[in-house]
């Protein structure tokens, strides 16, 4: 299953997520429905305005999208340790032949 994450500002013509066009690994932070936020490391893939991650539909972080489109990804190692600020940002769950 992939999730296309989009720039939830919506402003600037350069792409929020240009620093993360050479980086392989992003820690992409969900949020529980309390609010808690849990930050899972993954692979990212960008394309212009746009970053694409992919994982098992029955994993918690996509069923966290589905409740709540509102995540923070930010450059990490493969181990999820953070090297780099957050950015905020909208996921949704791609479906069919998206």
């Amino acid at each position: 299953m992939q999730s296309e994450i989009k720039n939830s500002t919506g402003t600037g013509s350069e792409s929020i997520f240009e620093p993360f066009v050479d980086q392989k690994t992003i820690r992409l932070t969900t949020y529980k429905r309390d609010g808690t936020g849990v930050g899972t490391p993954v692979h990212i893939a960008v394309d212009g305005d746009r970053a694409f991650v992919r994982t098992w539909d029955t994993t918690w972080k996509l069923k966290r999208i589905r409740n709540n489109p509102k995540v923070e990804v930010r450059p990490c190692t493969t181990g999820g340790t953070p090297t780099g600020p957050a950015i905020r940002a909208h996921a949704r769950v791609l479906e069919g032949g998206e």
